[in-house]
C-alpha cells in the first residue's frame, strides 16, 4: 500500500523487515527517535523503496508456482 512500517526490534520483527533502519528498541525514546527520522523526506523515501523490495521478496504468486511445477511433470 505504498506505507512504511516500522517495528520493534524484538520477536520475529527484524526477519520481517530485513531492514535496520525501520527498527527502533522497545522504549519510547527510541520509537520517538525512529518516527522522527521517518519525518525526513528523504528517509521516508529511502524506506519505501527498501520495504517495496522487500515485499517483493516475500510475496507468493500460487499460478506461476503451480505453472512452474506442471512444466516439470
Amino acid at each position: 500500500n505504498d506505507v512504511p512500517v516500522i517495528g520493534s526490534n524484538s520477536g520475529g520483527i527484524p526477519e520481517i523487515l530485513n531492514n535496520t533502519e525501520a527498527l527502533f528498541e522497545i522504549n519510547p525514546s527510541s520509537l520517538q527517535n525512529r518516527i522522527k527520522y521517518c519525518l525526513n523526506e528523504k528517509n521516508l523515501a529511502k524506506l519505501k523503496e527498501q520495504q517495496r523490495i522487500r515485499k517483493n521478496e516475500l510475496s507468493f504468486d500460487w499460478p506461476q508456482v503451480i505453472l512452474k511445477h506442471l512444466e516439470l511433470v
